[in-house]
């Protein structure tokens, strides 16, 4: 199956792919070859593309997908591409986020959303270094 990934700064990400794990609203979701058609709105998370012997992963914050026969388009509102992200700055900025009493926000929701980010950049950069 084919995959284009889609951000309001252009097309990151286009090819061929056997298995996608997409981070949607109500949860993960796997998509094969023979998916059935759907589109679904994404929540915030990591998306895992798997193909060829080779694995790749985005930060994905809002959107939605569309899986067709053959084919997966995935529209985001906001994406972390790992090799663009700072590895001490996401581990700061996470650290600064999960210390005791730090929680400079006036809404816990608000709060909650920017640790869950911090984690996933955190997690992003963490296993690009990785061989």
């Amino acid at each position: 199956m084919t995959l284009n990934l889609v951000s309001p700064q252009g097309v990151l990400y286009t090819g061929r792919f056997d298995s996608l794990q997409i981070p949607a609203y109500d949860g993960l979701r796997g998509i094969l070859r023979g998916h059935a058609p759907f589109v679904g709105k994404l929540g915030i998370g990591v998306m895992k593309i798997d193909g060829a012997g080779e694995s790749s992963r985005f930060g994905i914050y809002g959107g939605f997908y569309q899986v067709s026969p053959g084919r997966v388009d995935v529209v985001v509102d906001k994406v972390d591409v790992p090799s663009s992200l700072d590895p001490e700055s996401c581990r700061a900025e996470y650290e600064a986020l999960t210390t005791p009493g730090r929680r400079d926000y006036d809404r816990f929701e608000e709060y909650q959303t920017k640790r869950k980010i911090a984690g996933i950049r955190l997690r992003l950069v963490e296993r690009n270094r990785k061989p």
